[in-house]
């Protein structure tokens, strides 16, 4: 491992390793796909059967493969979650074993310098099968909406989960080829527990990274209806004040963002919600990476103006009742629970070391005690309405 990141605090060790590159939307499929298989195959352990065995006989060992975005980088993760072997009686469950085993879990069942047939088609089976469900999510496909309007010719805009037409496209050869290419991609690892007994070899070749961001738009826009044939219309307004993680006043946006909808007791649900009745659901959220605030409802298709009139006022009235200390001790509660969570102890050592221009844990709670409702005010003042979005509402029956 590169890194060992010592803590007493948890019952679990947690190893981790990690390639990065910059997100290519055309790659989001064969990504997917590829964690799929990866997921599912492993060199030791060439057959699930194998792999399930050796999985009952471990305690509580998890393995995963999974692919997440941190800014504009897409991660492909192995990580091995374990109870930390102190606590158990058995002499051959130790912290070497658990290293040996992650190791095996990294490498995928490679046969004659090819991906195996059979775990191949599982995985693209498996992949098929959730997408072809995910297509049917209307939620999903009017976010999706969203992104592909706001972000067209950005690399912001590409489905997260990827597409079903591209998977039909890709070919066992594809695949491994893919693959050999992700080896060349920046890499890290680490393992965070009560890690004393191991060694670190820092062979990381992950650099750090100054901007990460999504700051290119589409054009200018205003109002789009995306016709769709479902009963409630989805509604999402985006204000975008061009601000990132990497400034002081997205702190501010996340204590206004807290107010304005993304608590049970924010403006909009109380008074949107269940003061007028006029929606079945609506919250906002902050996107650090892309700069922007985003509210969204779903509404009755003939309520949509009043809906947006609404919100307007809301907006327009927002700082009004605005108590900056209470927010900031919400928010300082809320910083300090995620010392409570063994993935801070790693997510902070990227930050810190590495995503340098996103604050750590720690920077945010100082930033947030040094707020004044002038930061306030000012980010308030930048949150510029560009656009109203309406998935559906057109039930064509």
């Amino acid at each position: 491992m590169d890194f060992l990141l010592q803590t007493n605090k948890f019952h679990k060790i947690v190893f981790i390793k990690q390639y990065f590159r910059k997100i290519n939307p055309a790659e989001q499929t064969i990504r997917n796909l590829l964690c799929y298989y990866l997921s599912l195959a492993c060199q030791k352990y060439d057959t699930i059967e194998k792999l399930d065995y050796f999985l009952s006989m471990s305690y509580d060992l998890k393995s995963s493969v999974g692919l997440s975005t941190f800014g504009n980088y897409s991660i492909i993760t192995y990580s091995l979650s374990a109870i930390d072997p102190k606590y158990l009686t058995d002499e051959k469950y130790n912290l070497n074993f658990l290293e040996e085993a992650f190791n095996d879990l990294t490498k995928p069942v490679i046969k004659n310098n090819k991906f195996d047939k059979k775990i191949f088609n599982k995985a693209k089976e498996f992949y098929a099968s959730n997408l072809l469900y995910e297509s049917e999510n209307e939620d999903k496909n009017a976010y999706d909406g969203l992104i592909d309007a706001y972000f067209s010719s950005t690399i912001r805009n590409f489905k997260s989960t990827g597409d079903i037409k591209e998977l039909e496209n890709i070919t066992i050869d594809d695949l491994y080829n893919y693959y050999l290419t992700i080896l060349n991609d920046e890499k890290i690892s680490y393992v965070t527990g009560d890690v004393k007994g191991l060694k670190a070899i820092n062979n990381s070749t992950l650099k750090i990274k100054n901007d990460y961001f999504f700051k290119e738009r589409s054009n200018s826009l205003d109002y789009i209806h995306d016709e769709a044939n479902t009963k409630q219309a989805h509604l999402f307004i985006v204000y975008d004040p061009f601000i990132f993680s990497d400034s002081k006043l997205s702190q501010a946006l996340m204590l206004i963002n807290n107010h304005f909808g993304s608590a049970s007791n924010s403006k909009l649900f109380t008074e949107i919600r269940e003061k007028l009745g006029l929606c079945y659901s609506i919250s906002s959220s902050y996107l650090g990476a892309s700069g922007i605030i985003i509210v969204s409802a779903i509404i009755n298709k003939i309520d949509e103006k009043k809906v947006i009139s609404e919100i307007d006022n809301i907006f327009a009235h927002l700082l009004d009742d605005f108590n900056l200390e209470e927010k900031k001790e919400y928010y300082k509660m809320y910083y300090k629970d995620k010392f409570d969570y063994i993935h801070t102890i790693y997510s902070e050592f990227i930050n810190e070391n590495y995503f340098i221009n996103t604050p750590t844990i720690k920077d945010d709670l100082k930033i947030v005690d040094e707020l004044t409702l002038e930061d306030i005010k000012k980010a308030h003042s930048l949150m510029k309405k560009t656009l109203v979005y309406v998935y559906g509402g057109d039930d064509f029956e």
